[in-house]
């Protein structure tokens, strides 16, 4: 699915209007009606509560009184309060007040802060408020009566559904620059918007809904937006598929560095998730003293024989051209002599190439390795590796997460795997693909050694390096959602290993949609 910020949300609203003639009013109508849906299968007894409704000027409060319109036909008990004078609205919100008052619906308009004490009445004795004050296009801090009608709002004891996307969220980056509605629900129109993906804004989004209010296929298809929400149909598309006419070199034969004395489980991790991914062969090299071979070995025992010691590395891996897909840093360590090893090798290898933790560490001050290749490489840093490569902080890093992925990645030629909440894929022709799984337990040393594995064994079945990073990340997510909602388990109690455990149920459900041609 395209993902936009609100300023190209707003170009496509025009869009539809004035080339696709789809009037403004038709599109407010759709998208009160999947927001009143959206608020039952939210809560199925919707219709004995009772509701406030907060209205701004712009048609994001026209949007909030056709809510109202439609609870008023289903008899929900309802109060609607606009915090303008009606001339002050736009004109499409006036025509929705002349809606209310032809249904007998009183709009209470409140343009100061001297009327406020009949609203926080209300808001008092609510148990859903709607808001709908401003939409996409607002920035920088809110001002004035609209700061304190959100500062109550907040207060509230209600639970609250934003319309399209909490007031005060900047929808372009997630901005939060002061007051901004917390919500319990956002029913977002028409396409997702970034500012409810990334941090701050997704903690007062809730839950997010996704509604379609009418634009034509056609439209959204044709509209340029280097974004991209990672879907679940999306990616059962771009698994490499699997052939009962196979064998096992049908499947991979892709090459792991991993592993050292401190750092075993770092190679387990990743040679399993490897293996549990449908690799059909994996040559596992670490660096480790003989007697910790059988660490390893009695762990991956389904890798083949070649765990040695990365410095003495045997002679038939030397023309890397014969593995599928190369992953190298999980647990390398990050010993002078090893880190001289992991650039060596980093220049030789000549086949899709996926760097980790302390091959990612090993690059510091030695980026233009990455210049040099000519096959293609993916990076996949978590905010404190991408500090240590950058020499950015970390939170600049998460203040322009998207800005600062697209430089490096056009800059050095690399697919970069900017891991965090959320994850995004960016391409060096700038295509960012932002991730929509995954929780808490992932937030466990270990978890990226599995997604390296997992990624590693879907380039080496044959998809490309981008399509093998957001299947990957996309999946990695899925399968810690999957374990918190079908298999109880808690986010505080989640293991790395109980990912790879749960890879084999998490595929068969993923190749199933694909089977059947979809979800």
């Amino acid at each position: 699915m395209k993902l936009l910020t609100g300023t190209q949300m707003k170009a496509l609203d025009r869009q539809a209007i004035d080339e696709y003639g789809i009037p403004s009013l038709e599109l407010m109508e759709n998208a009160g009606n999947q927001i009143v849906s959206s608020m039952f299968e939210w809560n199925e007894s919707l219709a004995e509560k009772r509701i406030t409704i907060v209205c701004g000027k712009g048609n994001n409060g026209g949007d909030g009184m056709v809510v109202a319109r439609l609870l008023h036909e289903k008899n929900v008990p309802l109060e609607v309060f606009c915090l303008a004078e009606a001339e002050a609205c736009s004109e499409e919100t006036k025509q929705q007040i002349q809606l209310l008052k032809q249904n007998n619906i009183d709009v209470k308009h409140l343009p100061t802060e001297k009327e406020f004490p009949e609203l926080k009445t209300s808001l008092d004795k609510a148990d859903v408020i709607v808001d709908a004050l401003f939409g996409v296009g607002i920035k920088g801090a809110v001002q004035g009566h609209y700061a304190i009608a959100i500062r109550m709002i907040n207060q509230a004891d209600a639970k609250c559904v934003a319309v399209d996307i909490p007031s005060g969220v900047d929808a372009d980056m997630g901005h939060v620059e002061g007051e901004a509605v917390k919500a319990d629900l956002t029913v977002t129109l028409g396409l997702p918007k970034i500012g409810l993906l990334l941090y701050p804004g997704r903690s007062y989004a809730g839950k997010l809904k996704v509604v379609s209010i009418g634009y034509s296929d056609k439209l959204v298809e044709r509209f340029d937006s280097p974004y991209t929400f990672l879907e679940q149909n999306y990616v059962a598309e771009k698994l490499p598929p699997r052939s009962d006419y196979s064998h096992k070199g049908s499947f991979g034969k892709v090459l792991l560095f991993a592993g050292s004395k401190k750092m075993t489980g770092a190679a387990i991790l990743s040679g399993k998730a490897a293996l549990r991914s449908g690799t059909g062969l994996l040559y596992l090299l670490s660096n480790l003293y003989e007697p910790l071979r059988s660490i390893i070995s009695t762990q991956v025992f389904e890798s083949l024989d070649d765990i040695a010691p990365a410095g003495n590395m045997p002679s038939k891996f030397e023309d890397f051209s014969k593995m599928d897909a190369v992953a190298l840093g999980p647990g390398l360590s990050q010993g002078l002599l090893i880190k001289k090893k992991i650039r060596k090798w980093i220049s030789k290898i000549n086949t899709p190439l996926i760097i980790d933790a302390d091959g990612i560490n090993a690059l510091v001050n030695h980026l233009d390795l990455l210049k040099r290749r000519e096959i293609g490489t993916v990076l996949t840093p978590h905010p404190g590796e991408f500090a240590r490569l950058t020499g950015l902080s970390i939170k600049e890093i998460e203040t322009n997460r998207f800005k600062v992925a697209q430089e490096f990645a056009k800059e050095h030629n690399v697919i970069l795997v900017l891991k965090g909440v959320p994850t995004v894929i960016v391409t060096p022709e700038g295509q960012i693909f932002v991730n929509s799984t995954g929780n808490s337990g992932l937030a466990k040393g270990g978890s990226g050694d599995v997604l390296t594995g997992m990624m590693l064994a879907l380039a080496g079945q044959g998809a490309s390096l981008l399509d093998a990073a957001c299947c990957a990340v996309w999946v990695h997510g899925f399968t810690a959602d999957y374990l918190r909602d079908h298999m109880g388990m808690s986010e505080r109690g989640m293991l790395p290993s109980d990912l790879i455990e749960a890879l084999p149920k998490v595929w068969r459900l993923l190749e199933t949609d694909q089977a059947e041609g979809g979800v």
